[in-house]
């Protein structure tokens, strides 16, 4: 990841050109004792889930959130989670 696609990405805040995958405890120990998945949301997923959380909960969500809940989306599409699941999802900003 260049540093030219570091300044595309809609949620800057979430993008690390050097992720902690190998620190014991992070986040690859964390999704395989899990047993997890890790999903992306491109751009436009980010900003068509942030305008769907605003047109049913009428309030705008930072980009953030945004990929938060166009990843809780994409779980769904892909049946990873039952659509009539009950599942939280915390948004902030």
């Amino acid at each position: 990841c260049s540093q030219h696609q570091v300044t595309q990405i809609m949620a800057s805040v979430l993008s690390n050109q050097r992720p902690p995958y190998a620190i014991r405890g992070g986040v690859y120990d964390a999704l395989v004792e899990s047993q997890g998945d890790m999903f992306f949301a491109d751009n436009q997923e980010v900003k068509a889930a942030i305008a769907l959380f605003q047109e049913i909960e009428g309030v705008e969500i930072e980009p953030a959130a945004g990929v938060a809940f166009a990843s809780l989306i994409k779980a769904i599409q892909h049946g990873q989670i039952e659509r009539d699941a009950f599942t939280l999802l915390h948004i902030t900003g």
